[in-house]
């Protein structure tokens, strides 16, 4: 028996209900619950709750694994670091990753998708040869540009598989992060840096411990100082206190760990190096994320007091092909069937969740949408992109006489 929808709408109350038709319709084929919380004009003019999970109903306070909204948090904290002098984008990643060139020439080969572990061919009009990873650089692993192969199974190779959150931890997420930072000096290339655009998780496994090492401490703290504290997210991080009436649950993983995941992240390689990575790992409210896209919508004049021209950067294109645009760490709209709708304008930004969650936030309409949802909760098969579409367009068309 599905829970009644719990709403604070600011919006008209037709909208309100064309809103609540939308989720309940999406209910369970997209996912069996989800939070929505929306800001417009800097003011929250929406708040719901829909669905229920394992008999939790979500809520302002309940936390969802963000998945890959975590690389926008990372990104964050590197252009802060940035921002403040202490990093610089067009540095090679070896500076400060050392064992990232520890083999420093290195085959082109294939890669590997991460749902049936098959290898993934490289691409046609990739010669085979050698790639020097001395010469990656951090923006070429914010743009996505920097020859990484999309994903590998490092969680294969980081030793025994973590015990459920409730349970001691036998692993220690610094060792396992220094075993995957060894790993990642010995890998190959799927292209050779800035000839292609491939979202990597990879370059932001390599972020993350950029971020911690000029930070000088470890990456949960670099993101405390740097983000949650400026922005009072009192909700988000890192390997949450597991409570089942806290946290919703994800998908039931057989292959690895024998049993769902819930209280811990969903992604294997940030749970194999101990749920604390740049790439996946951080929990977070729908609320939490709203906040860190409106400090994005504000710019340099938020707490984050991030440089006006990393800002832009980040914002706006800096790599495309013709099915993706890239600012710095963040995706820029799609030029065709972009999940944040057909309405938002071309300058919008933001990210999606391989969850089932998204951030998108639209400089024009003065717009932010925070989605947090548990669509792996029934496997991998999730149907997400109409709901999201259909989402963003809504919203979009009930705030648009207000702009």
């Amino acid at each position: 028996m599905q829970t009644p929808p719990v709403i604070f709408s600011e919006l008209n109350a037709q909208v309100t209900q064309d809103l609540n038709r939308l989720v309940t319709a999406h209910i369970p084929l997209s996912f069996p619950a989800c939070d929505i919380t929306v800001f417009h004009q800097k003011k929250r003019v929406l708040q719901g709750s829909w669905g229920t999970c394992e008999g939790i109903a979500p809520g302002p306070a309940r936390l969802w694994d963000i998945a890959s909204i975590t690389k926008l948090f990372t990104t964050t904290g590197i252009l802060s670091l940035c921002s403040q002098g202490k990093l610089l984008l067009d540095t090679p990643v070896g500076e400060w990753v050392p064992e990232f060139v520890s083999t420093p020439l290195r085959p082109l080969e294939p890669g590997q998708d991460p749902h049936t572990l098959e290898p993934v061919p490289l691409r046609i009009d990739t010669q085979s040869g050698m790639v020097d990873a001395r010469q990656i650089t951090l923006r070429q692993l914010l743009t996505h540009t920097s020859g990484l192969h999309a994903w590998r199974a490092l969680f294969l190779s980081l030793g025994q598989t973590p015990p459920p959150p409730d349970a001691a931890r036998p692993i220690n997420p610094v060792t396992r992060t220094q075993e995957a930072l060894d790993w990642m000096g010995r890998i190959g290339f799927r292209d050779r840096p800035g000839r292609s655009l491939a979202y990597s998780d990879l370059g932001f496994m390599l972020l993350g411990a950029i971020a911690s090492r000029c930070a000088q401490k470890p990456l949960n703290e670099c993101m405390d100082e740097e983000i949650f504290s400026p922005l009072s997210l009192m909700d988000t991080g890192f390997n949450p206190v597991f409570s089942p009436s806290n946290t919703m649950p994800t998908e039931l993983d057989m292959r690895w760990r024998g049993r769902r995941a819930w209280g811990e992240v969903h992604d294997e390689n940030a749970c194999a190096m101990g749920g604390i990575s740049g790439h996946a790992g951080l929990f977070s409210t729908a609320n939490d994320v709203a906040k860190l896209g409106q400090a994005w919508l504000e710019g340099p004049d938020s707490p984050l007091q991030l440089s006006p021209l990393l800002y832009q950067q980040a914002t706006q294109v800096q790599a495309e092909d013709e099915t993706q645009k890239r600012g710095l760490g963040f995706m820029i709209k799609a030029p065709q069937n972009a999940s944040c709708g057909g309405f938002f304008s071309a300058q919008s930004f933001g990210h999606t969740g391989y969850t089932g969650t998204s951030l998108w936030i639209d400089p024009q309409a003065q717009l932010v949408v925070s989605c947090m949802s548990n669509a792996v909760y029934g496997g991998r098969d999730m149907k997400m992109q109409s709901f999201r579409q259909g989402l963003h367009d809504l919203l979009w068309q009930s705030t648009a006489a207000h702009n």
